[in-house]
């Protein structure tokens, strides 16, 4: 969406981009986007969510086979967990 005259955008420092990327991903449902919003002052949600995407996307391309293409998880019937 382009800006409106006269929008200030606002900037986030890395470590506050990683922290809120971390406790979304690894310390699951127990962090909302609510509550990462209000622990560090974020004023959208859809910022956080574009922040864990684009990490995920990363991820993936370290490593492909991370439930993509390939990855058991993607192949019906191949659970490792049935015999």
């Amino acid at each position: 969406m382009p800006a409106k005259k006269g929008q200030a955008f606002n900037q986030y420092s890395e470590e506050t981009k990683k922290e809120a990327v971390r406790l979304r991903l690894e310390e699951g449902w127990t962090w909302t986007y609510s509550r990462i919003m209000e622990k560090f002052g974020i004023k959208s949600e859809s910022q956080i969510i574009t922040w864990v995407r684009a990490q995920v996307e990363y991820l993936k391309k370290l490593n492909p086979n991370l439930h993509g293409e390939g990855s058991w998880i993607s192949k019906p019937g191949a659970s490792p967990f049935e015999k």
